[in-house]
């Protein structure tokens, strides 16, 4: 049976959303040579693919998630800082909560997982237009069902698991859709519940810009 790894690190400091991508950046310049996975930008260039490296909030405290290769890279680095991170300017001791490792099998199931993803960015531009021109309400769920499933399946690629069944996400409620701005760019942020045939390991992220803060993956009650 495959299994996605994840290292889940948590701390005791309270962050705000919006510093998340002051936080990812004091934590790269706090660690000698870090690995590109921490930041995915090699000189001018970006490295494309699922962010195997994760900043973001949990309860309202900062927290990084990392994957697979991601994980090894992580726990590999995490000694070697003494987390004293230069935070937007603001020099903060960083406090561990808790540091733990997780391995979630992968098994399609005759049912369903039952799922929430919070700030999720599943639009481009070009998708965007391409979902403001569907018809009807019904159309426009299936388009993101089937998004969730190209972002799920993103992931698996990055573990290197490929699944020959098929994978079926059902969104069952829509909370909130809300127009937001990432360095500029107009996206459109939906929080939702959506159930899967597939156990997902949960504070992952899917979509764009899961590596700071977006498309967060929580179990549903």
């Amino acid at each position: 049976m495959d299994f996605v790894k994840t290292l889940i690190i948590k701390f005791n400091n309270e962050l705000a959303k919006w510093d998340i991508t002051k936080f990812r950046g004091a934590v790269v310049a706090s660690i000698h040579d870090a690995d590109i996975l921490f930041h995915n930008h090699e000189g001018e260039s970006l490295r494309y693919g699922y962010p195997l490296i994760q900043y973001k909030t949990i309860g309202g405290k900062a927290a990084i998630v990392a994957v697979g290769e991601g994980a090894d890279k992580l726990y590999q680095a995490f000694p070697k800082s003494d987390w004293n991170l230069n935070i937007g300017g603001n020099k903060t001791q960083m406090s561990l909560e808790s540091a733990k490792i997780y391995e979630t099998p992968l098994m399609l199931n005759e049912g369903e997982f039952p799922y929430h993803i919070e700030q999720w960015l599943p639009l481009n531009e070009k998708n965007y237009s391409q979902y403001k021109s569907l018809e009807s309400v019904v159309e426009q769920m299936q388009m993101l069902e089937r998004t969730l499933i190209s972002n799920i399946l993103s992931l698996l690629r990055s573990s290197g698991i490929i699944i020959d069944e098929q994978l079926t996400c059902t969104i069952t409620s829509m909370p909130n859709i809300q127009a937001t701005r990432f360095k500029q760019v107009k996206l459109l942020s939906f929080d939702l519940d959506f159930k899967c045939n597939l156990q997902l390991p949960i504070y992952i992220g899917l979509g764009k810009h899961a590596s700071v803060g977006h498309g967060i993956i929580t179990d549903k009650e």
